[in-house]
Formats: C-alpha cells, sequence, structure tokens
C-alpha cells in the first residue's frame, strides 16, 4: 500500500471516530499529493502554464512542502516569469536548506533576470552543498563569462560536456579520440576542430584555424550537416 492510501485510509478512520483534528492534517497531505501528481503529469509532457496551478494547489494545502514550490518555480522559470520563479525558489530553498539543485535553479533564474551578482552568491551557496557537482560548476562558469570573469569563466566552461543534461549529451563529440590540452605536439601531428555549437559560432571560430595550423601539421573541422 502506497504512503498516499495509508493516509487516505488513516484520515478516513479519524474521521469516522469523529476525531476531524486529528483527521485535517492527513487529509492535506493526501490532497497535496494528488494535485502534486496532476502537476507533474503535465510537467512531465512540457506543459509548464497547465501544471503550475496544479502544484500552487498543493502549496496552498502543505505551505511546508518544498517540493510544490521547487516545481512551481521550474514552471515560473520556463514560462520566463521570472520574479515569480525566484519567489517559488526562495520558499523551496528556505524549506529545504540543504537541497543543493534547488539553489541551483534559483542561482540560475537570478541570472536570467539579470542579478548577475546575487546568482554568483547563491551559485556559491550551491557548490558549498555540492562542490564537485559539473552542472552547477558549469552554468557558474557561464556566469563568470556574463561578468566578464574570463579566467573563472572559462575554467567553468569546460565542464560542459560533463553534465547530464540534454545540452551536455548532445554536445559530446562522438570520438575517443584525446583532447588536446595545448601541449607540445610531435612534428608532423594533427588535429580535429570539432564544432559543438550552432552554425553562427562555428562560422566565428574557423579564424582560429589559422592559429592551429602554426602548431599541427594538420587541422581538420568536423561540423555539423544542416539540410536547408
Amino acid at each position: 500500500m502506497s504512503v498516499l492510501s495509508d493516509n487516505l485510509t488513516a484520515a478516513l478512520t479519524q474521521a469516522n471516530n469523529g476525531k476531524l483534528q486529528e483527521a485535517r492534517p492527513l487529509i492535506d497531505q493526501v490532497l497535496a499529493e494528488q494535485y502534486f501528481q496532476a502537476g507533474y503529469a503535465a510537467y512531465q509532457n512540457g506543459q509548464y502554464a497547465q501544471a503550475l496551478p496544479y502544484y500552487r494547489a498543493a502549496i496552498e494545502q502543505l505551505p511546508q512542502w518544498y517540493e510544490p514550490h521547487w516545481h512551481a518555480g521550474v514552471c515560473c522559470h520556463q514560462l520566463r516569469r521570472y520574479a515569480e520563479a525566484i519567489d517559488h525558489y526562495r520558499h523551496a530553498v528556505a524549506l529545504k536548506p540543504d537541497h543543493a539543485v534547488a539553489r541551483y535553479h534559483l542561482a540560475k533564474c537570478l541570472k536570467d533576470d539579470g542579478q548577475l551578482d546575487a546568482a554568483l552568491s547563491v551559485y556559491e551557496q550551491a557548490l558549498a552543498l555540492d562542490p564537485e557537482n559539473p552542472e552547477i560548476l558549469y552554468s557558474q562558469g557561464l556566469l563568470h563569462l556574463l561578468r566578464g570573469d574570463w579566467l573563472e569563466g572559462w575554467e567553468g566552461y569546460e565542464l560542459r560536456l560533463q553534465g547530464s543534461d540534454r545540452a551536455s549529451i548532445e554536445h559530446r563529440p562522438a570520438t575517443q579520440l584525446p583532447k588536446w590540452h595545448g601541449e607540445e605536439v610531435e612534428q608532423g601531428g594533427g588535429i580535429i576542430v570539432y564544432a559543438e555549437q550552432g552554425m553562427g559560432d562555428s562560422i566565428q571560430c574557423f579564424r582560429y584555424a589559422l592559429v592551429l595550423r602554426e602548431r599541427f601539421a594538420r587541422v581538420k573541422i568536423s561540423v555539423h550537416f544542416y539540410r536547408g
């Protein structure tokens, strides 16, 4: 039997015995869980606007539960309703202070809202909880680049291929060749430059093939094929 069924059975038992005050918290849990599951079903299908009212109904039933706040924040973030998202994320963090991923989402939303200094502070809080998380380090690196902190920014950007999100997976080169880190190479050596970004970025970076040609005998560029 699930926790939801257990709570519902316990609530009905208390109510049938005339103990309505004891039944009420259990009923709130049951309703909150039902609303949350309905919201999650819409969320999983990318229906963020449809999911949001369910998450907020769950919050109304059980305000101390952090997950509906967090998921409502993600929905608002996806809808670019940044102020609402930040409010939900802050509630989630307050209710679950050790949740590094919730702090990470708050930091990303602050960044997207242009609050760069506040975002940096929250990234540091998230990394204090999960210091080796590549997605948080990479996202913090993007923030450093936005701020013009080039050394920290490029260091974080190098972690972009280690994350588990869709973008990280799509950008990984389909090769087992070793990565060049700037070390000296044998005479006659070659290098393959993998285009992991869009066509515009690739065109902008083609110019550096000439710089690589000064170090390597052969320079090849692997680009995406786009059908018009």
